[in-house]
């Protein structure tokens, strides 16, 4: 089935309120539907599936709830959003399924304006998500066709927006996305903010450190430095080197030794693990450029 942004559905049992209710008929884009005790009106509609869908369950019995569900879930309407009208006093008495299933739970008396406005509300915000969805893809096929290519960054969300952009170009693409997280962040950090290990270390124990992060970004100090990032295509590996504008650090200190595995327990300490989860599980090879503030990293294809 292909999801149809543009078309709610409301269910309801034959004597529900929303029986009386001509708005909804009329109401643009609303489909409406009796399925409750045999009785299922209106399923012409389901040749598409919806992004929206009201179910009125106030009232109904376990028997009845359980009928809704089969119907729910035997026309692939999983990727709506569901919205389930309900008693207050009778929530408790929702199947598991439902309960489950449901995106938000809405108390009665409800009205006609206000299913409608829900369904409008909805659709719009559904469409308005298709359309980012449609531009995300069309901006990673483009990406993907890229050979080569650099960006800079300087804050925390900068470094996580591109690594997760870049990784999507990597066949290892989740490992991908932390590695170069790892060492982007470290850029930053300890590059061109100098935060020293010790001083991160006390920071997090103090959850003060993506408060200092922020702080030193705006000192005149740090603030005109940048990082950057060049992502190259070959045609046996992709590769990457960061680097940032810090005054560097020995790297050998946090690289793996050969006597290390991922088994390590001073891979996952507290903290000072981003070098090694790097090059340990991220990256085919790992190399420190000059005094450390370059690094490369590759993925063999």
């Amino acid at each position: 089935m292909t999801l149809n942004k543009n078309l709610a559905l409301v269910l309801f049992r034959p004597d529900s309120p929303l029986c009386r209710m001509r708005e909804l008929d009329a109401a643009k884009n609303i489909h409406c539907v009796t399925l409750f005790d045999g009785i299922v009106d209106g399923t012409d509609a389901f040749s598409t599936e919806f992004s929206v869908v009201i179910a009125d369950l106030a009232q109904t019995n376990e028997k009845q709830q359980n009928q809704f569900y089969n119907f729910y879930k035997g026309h692939s309407m999983k990727n709506s959003i569901f919205f389930v009208l309900h008693d207050e006093t009778d929530m408790k008495n929702l199947i598991p399924g439902i309960l489950q299933e449901a995106t938000i739970l809405l108390p009665h008396p409800i009205y006609e304006s206000g299913i409608i406005e829900i369904a409008e509300d909805c659709l719009s915000k559904f469409q308005e998500d298709e359309t980012e969805n449609k531009e995300k893809k069309e901006i990673m096929f483009a990406l993907k066709a890229m050979e080569k290519g650099e960006f800079s960054f300087k804050r925390l969300e900068e470094a996580k927006s591109l690594s997760t952009m870049l990784a999507a170009l990597c066949p290892n693409n989740g490992e991908a996305a932390i590695g170069l997280l790892e060492l982007m962040v470290n850029c930053i950090e300890h590059g061109n903010l100098e935060i020293t290990f010790d001083e991160k270390g006390n920071l997090l124990k103090e959850g003060k450190w993506r408060q200092e992060v922020e702080y030193r970004l705006s000192l005149p100090k740090y603030s005109y430095r940048n990082a950057r990032i060049q992502f190259e295509r070959k045609s046996d590996k992709i590769e990457f080197i960061i680097s940032d504008d810090g005054t560097g650090f020995n790297a050998n200190l946090y690289l793996p030794k050969e006597d290390e595995t991922t088994n390590n327990d001073k891979l996952f300490c507290f903290h000072g693990r981003g070098i090694k989860l790097a090059a340990n599980i991220c990256f085919d090879q790992l190399e420190f450029l000059g005094n450390g503030n370059q690094v490369r990293a590759t993925i063999d294809l």
